[in-house]
């Protein structure tokens, strides 16, 4: 069964001030191929015998079909202690944030927190964008085995000015750096958390690393 419709209320969005609208829309995909093939008014392509002998129809009449959304920075790991009040940004980090994250050095914690938080995140809709994940190497790979749609993602990177329990030998960070992006290739993200919690030389290799 290679190709499936979808039917409902289609709303398209083509600029901040255009947009497309069909009440009794619909959206044909290709499923081996993981593309949208055609969508628009559904009684007027069916009399046109455009969507004719599609096996699979899928009916959400009455309810609004939009195009997914795209989240360009967050922070995967801290799910959990996102919602925890703070003072100042620092103040969250060290007390929240930089202990969370220590958790996930274990490598089931990460595996099952990463599915339990991608599994949450594309069912509100979220499928593609920019992921930081903790230090940790697994912790970027679960993400990119469970997240559903197009994501890129990166180990943010604390060689200096961090607490010492999530502090990198920059030999390390660098090793890790060019370990996961000739393996990851274009859904590799070079993260320095901050400015100051990375040293330059791990920065100049990210630099050349985005020129190569």
């Amino acid at each position: 069964m290679s190709f499936i419709l979808v039917k409902g209320i289609v709303f398209n969005p083509l600029s901040d001030e255009k947009y497309e609208f069909f009440p009794n829309g619909y959206i044909l995909f290709n499923r081996s191929k993981k593309q949208i093939v055609a969508y628009g008014d559904f009684d007027r392509d069916r009399e046109k015998n455009s969507l004719k002998g599609i096996p699979k129809v899928y009916d959400f009449s009455g309810h609004l079909i939009i195009p997914p959304f795209f989240d360009m920075h967050f922070h995967w790991v801290q799910d959990k202690v996102r919602t925890k009040s703070k003072s100042n940004l620092l103040d969250w980090l060290h007390r929240h944030t930089f202990p969370q994250e220590d958790k996930f050095s274990c490598t089931n914690y990460s595996l099952k927190e990463a599915e339990r938080f991608f599994k949450k995140l594309s069912a509100q809709g979220t499928l593609g964008g920019a992921i930081f994940c903790s230090i940790h190497e697994h912790t970027l790979k679960h993400a990119l085995k469970f997240a559903q749609g197009n994501f890129i993602a990166g180990n943010v990177l604390m060689t200096q000015n961090s607490p010492d329990y999530l502090l990198q030998d920059k030999r390390e960070a660098k090793k890790l750096v060019s370990k996961l992006s000739n393996r990851f290739k274009n859904n590799y993200a070079f993260t320095p958390r901050f400015a100051i919690s990375c040293d330059m030389e791990t920065m100049k290799l990210g630099h050349d690393l985005s020129r190569a």
